[in-house]
């Protein structure tokens, strides 16, 4: 009984000092990549960039007279309107009527 009484407690410690190894290296590396990471320059370079997308895309001309971003806001709206029916469309292009609607 001596003999299993002491390949328990050597389990025990074994599996302890693992488990406390792997939690203090986690810590480690959490603490770790906040320090170096910088967050607030990460989120700054990523607004920098949308910005610069959406500048972009405001100076875009689709086509004369309709802007890239009339064409964003038209496929939004449709996008939505079709999302509350549940259909299987899909937007693939966005072209202007060449007929007259005016009578």
């Amino acid at each position: 009984m001596g003999k299993y009484l002491i390949a328990l407690q050597l389990a025990v410690v074994g599996m302890g000092t693992v488990l406390i190894t792997l939690y203090g290296l986690s810590l480690f590396i959490r603490l770790n990549s906040r320090i170096c990471s910088g967050k607030s320059s990460n989120k700054s370079l990523k607004k920098q960039k949308q910005e610069e997308k959406a500048n972009i895309a405001d100076n875009k001309v689709i086509e004369k007279g309709i802007s890239a971003s009339k064409v964003a806001v038209i496929s939004a709206a449709i996008y939505s309107y079709l999302d509350k029916e549940e259909s299987n469309y899909q937007i693939i292009s966005i072209t202007r009527n060449k007929a007259n609607w005016k009578r």
